[in-house]
């Protein structure tokens, strides 16, 4: 064998395919330079991602012919559009094996439904069992909350209707005809619809009872309806993502797992299970407190009350010291709090921490939040006196002791700051059976101060670890944390 001969070609042609389907398109595509044998290979990638954003303007055909041509505005754009489709349809009339998955997305859908019907159709014949349409534009999401009948720029082709081995369908700005599932939705297990018109409250249940099979449903920055039902028994996964017109979501759904809110505060009626795993509550799109939201939350808090992970944002620190009763004791054994460590969240963070006796681990995801510090003041509600001193005067017998389980406490985003540090000491002091203390570092200083404190904690055998990562993520052990401390 030559010293220098290509190893890598030397291997079947079924091996090289998998290979090159494992990397993302764009590279998949470039592989085609490396010698004669890779030219093609890339076209018989089983998952077919054809996508304008990764798709660069083209140097080839028409462009090459005239290239003393200045194509600007829509003539650049038409020809570019060209292309791109062109790109699509080659690659699907190359082959004629089946594709597990096939995925289009195009910002410019209106003169162009003929190309993409036949696109959609050859995906089709190819047996796909995924299919996603997304014809949305990436400064939409800039521009929130946008409702309006113009986003639904293309409408699903009737006869995908009536196609029987879908399991998966994804419509980003694409029309589609809740009445017309009734064949398709047999085999569907997963569903989303994202940029899209819910017409009326009967939408999403009809769709429903047209997929008997489905697991996963998500609904993002969908408009028009207000009141959302979501009543299904095999539903394991349900997320709700900015919806702009919603008021109130009613979910039904025994076998749920996973759920997922992303928006304003609503009317909730909620019933799961105890097969609930996790609760996902992100109120960080709010822009008006509502002291009314208080209540919501805690109605809310108690009907999740079975998940074993639970996330909550920093709005709900804020509004739960204004509610007369806490929420019920919940079965989380991990609790996830994105919180900005300001002294108006402490009261709620003390309360959550107290309605989750079974808690094992308890993570801080430090950031930037809104704090309506001026509309809690209106409501009669102010910080502590003494910020740091808060956590001292809270004894294990009072509201918002450690939890007896508790064993690790992280800090993402930790910058050594005297809350956070207040914050840590309280866990220190209570925590019978912590064992691990892990602060990410979101800068340098954080990153020092937090390897001084690993250090101290090594030095005074203390009943825990600490383990610190740097910004870039890189873990601090042993000698090297010493190194590092001996420089500060």
């Amino acid at each position: 064998m030559a010293p220098f001969e290509n190893r890598l070609s030397l291997l079947p042609e079924t091996i090289l395919i998998t290979i090159v389907s494992l990397l993302p398109i764009k590279d998949a595509v470039r592989t085609s330079i490396l010698e004669k044998q890779w030219r093609y290979l890339w076209r018989s990638i089983p998952h077919v991602e054809i996508n304008e954003r990764l798709f660069a303007t083209p140097l080839t055909g028409f462009d090459q012919q005239h290239s003393n041509i200045k194509l600007k505005g829509q003539n650049h754009k038409f020809i570019r559009e060209f292309h791109f489709l062109e790109f699509g349809l080659k690659w699907l009339l190359h082959e004629k094996f089946p594709i597990p998955s096939f995925s289009l997305t195009f910002s410019n859908p209106q003169n162009w439904e003929d190309k993409i019907e036949k696109l959609i159709r050859l995906a089709l014949k190819r047996n796909t069992k995924s299919l996603e349409l997304d014809f949305s534009c990436l400064s939409w999401e800039e521009k929130l909350p946008l409702a309006d009948s113009t986003l639904e720029k293309f409408d699903l082709p009737n006869f995908v209707y009536y196609y029987t081995h879908l399991e998966s369908l994804k419509l980003v700005s694409c029309r589609f005809m809740d009445d017309k599932f009734t064949t398709i939705g047999r085999t569907l297990k997963s569903v989303t619809l994202a940029w899209v018109s819910i017409e009326d409250v009967s939408t999403l249940r009809r769709l429903l009872l047209s997929c008997p099979k489905i697991e996963y449903l998500s609904l993002s920055k969908c408009f028009d309806e207000t009141d959302y039902v979501i009543e299904s028994n095999t539903l394991e996964t349900l997320v709700i993502d900015k919806c702009v017109d919603l008021l109130s979501l009613t979910i039904v759904a025994t076998n749920l797992i996973n759920f997922k809110y992303c928006g304003e505060v609503v009317q909730f009626g909620i019933i799961v299970s105890d097969k609930l795993q996790t609760a996902d509550l992100d109120f960080g799109f709010v822009g008006m407190f509502v002291e009314e939201h208080g209540e919501q939350i805690v109605r809310l808090l108690d009907c999740l009350s079975p998940a074993r992970s639970l996330i909550v944002s920093s709005y709900v620190m804020q509004v739960l010291p204004l509610v007369d009763v806490n929420p019920a004791r919940n079965h989380a054994r991990n609790l996830t709090i994105k919180t900005a460590l300001h002294e108006l969240e402490f009261e709620g963070i003390s309360i959550l921490l107290d309605s989750s006796p079974l808690v094992e681990e308890v993570g801080f995801e430090h950031g930037e939040h809104i704090i309506f510090e001026e509309d809690m003041a209106y409501y009669g509600y102010y910080a502590p006196t003494s910020p740091l001193t808060y956590w001292d005067r809270l004894i294990p017998s009072a509201r918002g002791c450690v939890p007896n389980k508790l064993k690790v406490v992280e800090i993402i985003g930790f910058q050594g700051k005297p809350n956070e540090f207040n914050l840590l000491s309280n866990f220190v002091k209570y925590g019978r059976a912590l064992k691990k203390l892990v602060l990410r570092a979101a800068n340098k200083i954080g990153e020092e101060i937090a390897i001084c404190m690993k250090d101290f904690a090594e030095e005074n055998n203390a009943k825990f670890k600490v383990q610190v990562t740097s910004q870039d993520g890189v873990i601090y052990e042993g000698t090297q944390v010493k190194e590092v401390v001996q420089v500060i």
